[in-house]
Order: structure tokens, then C-alpha cells, then sequence
């Protein structure tokens, strides 16, 4: 099911009973979509507001920073003591399992200078594949496959910039 966003951006929501067929224009299918879909998919009607899952993981924060003296891996409680390995390493490879904490993905957001879009598109987690270039970063969405008792996926969000490497896991394990 596609919404169109205010700004004109067409993103993807799982399918939802009661909907209608609106158009279909240049082979994009537009549908309506009964109120409350956006907000339980992590858009709100402001475009780029992020509505996290109140049934999302809490996020678990982990630092592996790396240069020529070495290695270090470390989890640290909030994004800002990431600021330390950032000043220290010239690598920094920042991963943030589960999505259900709305403050640590702003303030990720905040020091990495992270497109409200793109934050958007990661906690509504029916992201299609894609790459997007902004000013000082790159942004990927995707899935990651892994099998348990059957073959399962979570979608994995990924900026890429200058020194920085910052990924969104939907939930802890399985990779």
C-alpha cells in the first residue's frame, strides 16, 4: 500500500483492510488509507516525524571504532557517548538494535546531521530497498534474511558518511 506524504513522497505500508484503489498514475498505485495506518506505521502526517512502535525493542547501543593503533568494541547507554570514539577514532561504525526508542534515533538524528526523511524510513519498517544520496551521507534501507524455525526478516537501515557508519537493526539478534 502506498501513502503519499505531504512532500510528495510515495512510501509503502503494509496492506490494511478497507481500502480503495485511488489512481494509478505512471504505474504508481495510490490508495486510501483509514486514519490511523500512517501512525502505526511510523509516519505521522507531518513528513518526517518519527512515531515509533510502542511494541518495538527497546534500543541497544553498540560502538566499534578502529584505525591503524587498533580496535574497540564497546556498548555504550546513549548516543551521545558515542561523541568520544568519533573525536578519538577515524572510523566509527555506530549499530542501534531495536527501534522502540524514539530519543536515541533523534538524537543519532542530531549529531549526524540526519535527513527527518530518512529517520522516518527508519522506524517504518515496510521499506522497500533503496539507496539515497543526501549532502553529507548515504542513506540504505533494506532486509536482512536469517533462518530459525523458518527463514525471517527485519529491515536494516544504514547512513554511510565521512568516518561514520551508522545502522538501525529493527530487533536484537539474527545477524
Amino acid at each position: 500500500i502506498l501513502y503519499r506524504t505531504r512532500d510528495g513522497r510515495t512510501v509503502d505500508l503494509a496492506p490494511m483492510p478497507g481500502q480503495a484503489l485511488l489512481q494509478v498514475k505512471g504505474g504508481t498505485k495510490v490508495y486510501a488509507i483509514p486514519f490511523v495506518a500512517p501512525i502505526l506505521c511510523g509516519i505521522d502526517w507531518e513528513a518526517g516525524t518519527i512515531t515509533v512502535d510502542p511494541d518495538a525493542p527497546k534500543s541497544c547501543i553498540s560502538v566499534m571504532a578502529f584505525g591503524p593503533e587498533g580496535l574497540v568494541e564497546q556498548q555504550i547507554d546513549a548516543p551521545y557517548e558515542a561523541a568520544a570514539f568519533i573525536q578519538q577514532w577515524p572510523v566509527v561504525w555506530i549499530n542501534v538494535d531495536g527501534l522502540g526508542d524514539k530519543d536515541v534515533i533523534q538524537q543519532f538524528g542530531t549529531m549526524f546531521e540526519l535527513h527527518r526523511l530518512a529517520l522516518e524510513d527508519v522506524v517504518n519498517v515496510h521499506q522497500r530497498p533503496k539507496v539515497e544520496e543526501y549532502d553529507e551521507q548515504i542513506f540504505f534501507v533494506g532486509r536482512m534474511v536469517y533462518q530459525n524455525a523458518g527463514v525471517e526478516t527485519e529491515q536494516l537501515s544504514l547512513f554511510l558518511g565521512e568516518g561514520f557508519v551508522l545502522t538501525f537493526q529493527e530487533r536484537p539478534g539474527g545477524d
